[in-house]
Formats: structure tokens, C-alpha cells, sequence
């Protein structure tokens, strides 16, 4: 039934067993060496135009509006999704974080050009991420959400999710495999290039 889109009834009570650990690290990196095999990575796929490489920004915005939007989605107990097993850990752990995960989405807490208030954050940007993912069950769900895009989704559905393409297929490119996959890796990185330590 994988790729079958069924309405899905989400428990509101924290009865599955995934539990947000406090003290969580994640391991630093050095900011210079993720900025320039971002740019070179980026520089190998197209944007919905196909005129030019997406910028990160862009890409994370989407990806993070579509998480968000699930969130909300879970809270109204209305959730339409594939029966693709990431998929259903990304709902059961939104359900067993209840609390946790409409602070997360609080309109007044998303940037700017969400809500038109907030002028801290003005976008999704790195500013705006190092204090969204400070909260580990962001970060967890976060990577759950990556891994589902690349994994469950087929490539032309993925173009579709993140607005960007690895080829133009007029120009016969086969090397789209490897170039998905080290964007996976940067997009999963994200969580990294925050240096974050939550003690």
C-alpha cells in the first residue's frame, strides 16, 4: 500500500513509547568546510525555473513549512498520509509530544514571513534554525522528515516537494543517484551546522 494516501486517526494521548531526552549534543562541525560543500553541492541541481541553483534557504522553507503544516495537521486530529512506515514514526512521535510540539509551531515563535510580527527572525535562516532546532524533539523530527523525502518519495515527487531538480532532463544527466543523496546529507546536516549543545 506504500505511496497509498489514507486518512490516518492519531491518538492525542502520550501513549507510544518515544520520550525526548533533555540532555542531547550534537557534535560541532566547522562552519567553513559545511559553507563550501554547500555551495558545491547546490551548484549541482536546478531550481523550480530551472534557471539557476536553489539557494538552502529556500529549500529548508519548504521543507520546514511542510513539517510544520504536518504538525497542525496531527493537533486537528485531520492527518491524510502515505502508509510509509517513517512516515507513521514522524506522527506517533508528534502524538507522544503533544505539548512540546505546539510550542514549536506557536505562530508568534515562526519567522516574519509567517506571521508578519516577528522581526527577530524575518526568515527561515540560520538565525531562526539554531533557536528551532535548540528543542531536541525538533531535530528528531526534523531528520525523520528528511529521511521520508528521500526514501519514501520517488524523484519526481521530491522535485515537487522541494522545488528543485538535480538534472535538466534534456540534457540526458544520470548521475542523479549520487546528487540526491549528498543533498540528503547536507539537508540532514542542518542540525549540526547549528552547533547546538542542549544540556
Amino acid at each position: 500500500m506504500n505511496g497509498i494516501i489514507q486518512p490516518i486517526p492519531i491518538l492525542l494521548s502520550p501513549i507510544f513509547p518515544y520520550f525526548i531526552q533533555e540532555n542531547f549534543k550534537v557534535e560541532t562541525t566547522k562552519r567553513g568546510r559545511k559553507t563550501v560543500c554547500s555551495t558545491e553541492i547546490l551548484s549541482e541541481f536546478l531550481d523550480k525555473k530551472k534557471k539557476k541553483s536553489p539557494r538552502k534557504e529556500y529549500i529548508r522553507c519548504s521543507i520546514l513549512r511542510k513539517l510544520i503544516k504536518l504538525i497542525r495537521s496531527v493537533m486537528k486530529n485531520m492527518i491524510k498520509t502515505s502508509l510509509h512506515p517513517i512516515n507513521i514514526e514522524i506522527l506517533k512521535l508528534i502524538s507522544a509530544n503533544m505539548d512540546e510540539s505546539k510550542m514549536m509551531i506557536k505562530k508568534d515563535s515562526l519567522p516574519y514571513i509567517e506571521n508578519h510580527t516577528n522581526t527577530k527572525f524575518r526568515s527561515y535562516n540560520d538565525a531562526f534554525c539554531k533557536q528551532f532546532f535548540s528543542r531536541p524533539l525538533a531535530r528528531e523530527l526534523y531528520k525523520l522528515y528528511i529521511e521520508y523525502l528521500f526514501i519514501a518519495r520517488n524523484e519526481e515527487q521530491r522535485n515537487k516537494d522541494l522545488s528543485v531538480f538535480c538534472c535538466d532532463k534534456t540534457k540526458n544527466d544520470h548521475d542523479c543517484s549520487a546528487k540526491w543523496e549528498k543533498l540528503k546529507e547536507l539537508l540532514l546536516s542542518e542540525v549540526e551546522v547549528k552547533n547546538i549543545v542542549v544540556t
